[in-house]
């Protein structure tokens, strides 16, 4: 598959790249690489990503002390923003130092919410915080199966557009956790992403 833009994915959350990746995000970010060394070009032409580990989860703790380290990762995005029409970065749930990193020098944040109490009280957080930061957002339900009312009127109450709802379907599961494109394997979610893409200020891929 083929892009029509150049799209850098970095993933700010414990995501376990397949391979063995010698230079990921956590090194990123305590200053033990510089931001191209840590880029992994995939089998799609035009799409890259920066990796992530376990070893994150120690990353907080490891920058107590460090001065302006709310800035590290958007002064290293700075260095390559010119080579991506779309930098991407996938962050975890809640509202931890990373979320606000990533949101901090953000133009547009998708909020990906699952309809039950706990994803409801994740996605809550991290509104708050996009609110705080002055972002505009609009949220993705996944996994869903019937109308999780909190969560639905939450969104009418802010105002917040329910872009898509992709639903909780075994033939879903099953392909991402095999590591396929859902919009590859999939005409009818290729137009929805396409679709989604273009409502949130995006093109056509």
């Amino acid at each position: 598959m083929s892009l029509r833009y150049q799209i850098i994915i970095i993933h700010y959350h414990h995501y376990l790249h397949k391979n063995n990746v010698e230079n990921t995000i956590y090194e990123l970010i305590l200053g033990e690489c510089k931001i191209q060394k840590a880029i992994i070009p995939t089998e799609f032409e035009n799409l890259s990503v920066i990796a992530s580990n376990v070893n994150l989860a120690a990353a907080e703790i490891e920058l107590i002390g460090i001065n302006q380290k709310e800035y590290i990762l958007k002064r290293a995005v700075e260095k390559i923003e010119k080579n991506y029409d779309f930098i991407i970065i996938d962050c975890p749930p809640g509202s931890a130092c990373s979320v606000m990193e990533s949101i901090e020098d953000a133009d547009y944040c998708l909020l990906v919410a699952e309809p039950t109490a706990f994803g409801f009280h994740n996605f809550c957080m991290v509104h708050e915080l996009a609110g705080i930061l002055g972002k505009p957002c609009g949220v993705v339900i996944n996994k869903y199966e019937e109308v999780y009312e909190p969560l639905e009127e939450y969104c009418r109450k802010h105002e917040l557009p329910v872009l898509l709802r992709i639903p909780y379907e075994e033939e879903i599961a099953s392909a991402v956790s095999k590591g396929m494109i859902l919009s590859e394997q999939s005409p009818e979610y290729k137009a929805k992403f396409q679709s989604l893409l273009s409502r949130i200020g995006g093109e056509n891929l």
